[in-house]
């Protein structure tokens, strides 16, 4: 069973935090993340949970992250 039509399709985000929500100290402005997540992978923004964001090693750029996205969707699939 899927999401309601319309929905914003992709399990994978690259992005950049615009904000983090209050007492969340792991994360901060500005820094490069990836997240799985079931829906809106392509959408612009995005609010989500911390456990679903992780952060991306400085010096890491989107194009070398597609080994990364896959390894998370293998480990993600694993613990399920």
């Amino acid at each position: 069973m899927g999401p309601k039509h319309p929905f914003v399709f992709a399990k994978t985000w690259l992005g950049v935090i615009e904000e983090v929500g209050p007492g969340v100290s792991e994360l901060e402005k500005g820094q490069h993340v990836a997240v799985m997540i079931l829906y809106g992978g392509y959408t612009e923004y995005a609010v989500l949970p911390i456990e679903k964001v992780v952060k991306v090693p400085d010096g890491v750029d989107n194009e070398s992250l597609g080994g990364l996205v896959l390894f998370l969707m293998a480990e993600r699939k694993k613990r399920n």
